[in-house]
């Protein structure tokens, strides 16, 4: 049986949580999962609404009781299955690594010939109580490269890695497969399919401006 204080938390401005939210909460029905589903207000552009989710999930975690646990999603997330005992019950946080198209290993950004930023997708992400140190000092990093004055923020998965690494945190590494082809287990899927290994897809949103 699942541990009561472990919550799926998904935000976003209200019209996009009328449009996608629906099945999220229907799977964490089905699973028997705590759902948050929180609001953010709308902005003049993505980058805006991304970092307001980055400081509401740091105030989240910031208000933690010590035993909870949670799992950060997209409100267009699904869940397929089960998610793991060991996911839900351990104090590291569970970070999905991104493979995309046409790669073998996991997807870096690179400054000359520097592997600079191993990228996380940060839906999912599991984190607890304990990890409020790294994520303020993810969102600090975050703010000094931005630019507020002209609404541009960095995304908000860009220095999640590097807040891991600078802080030594351990973690459980899994993989967010892009790539169809990839020859391991697709547990987290970003796409509109579903293979036997998969637990969570993140569909693709399409968007016409």
């Amino acid at each position: 049986m699942v541990q009561t204080n472990f919550k799926i938390i998904a935000y976003g401005t209200q019209d996009y949580l009328d449009k996608y939210s629906n099945t999220l909460q229907n799977d964490c029905k089905k699973f028997n999962y705590q759902c948050v589903i929180e609001t953010v207000p709308p902005a003049i552009n993505i980058s805006t609404i991304n970092h307001t989710i980055q400081q509401r999930m740091i105030e989240y975690v910031r208000n933690m009781a010590p035993n909870d646990r949670i799992c950060f999603m997209d409100p267009e997330c699904r869940i397929v299955k089960q998610i793991p005992f060991e996911w839900i019950n351990s104090k590291e946080p569970v970070a999905f690594y991104k493979i995309e198209q046409n790669q073998t290993e996991v997807r870096r950004y690179k400054y000359g010939q520097d592997n600079v930023f191993e990228t996380i997708c940060m839906q999912p992400f599991f984190a607890s109580a304990n990890d409020i140190q790294w994520m303020e000092w993810w969102l600090k990093i975050s703010d000094t490269v931005s630019v507020p004055e002209t609404n541009d923020y960095v995304p908000n998965e860009l220095f999640v890695n590097i807040a891991l690494d600078f802080h030594k945190v351990p973690r459980n590494r899994q993989i967010m497969v892009y790539n169809r082809a990839w020859t391991g287990k697709h547990v987290a899927v970003k796409g509109n399919y579903i293979t036997p290994d998969t637990i969570f897809l993140h569909p693709n949103i399409h968007a016409v401006l």
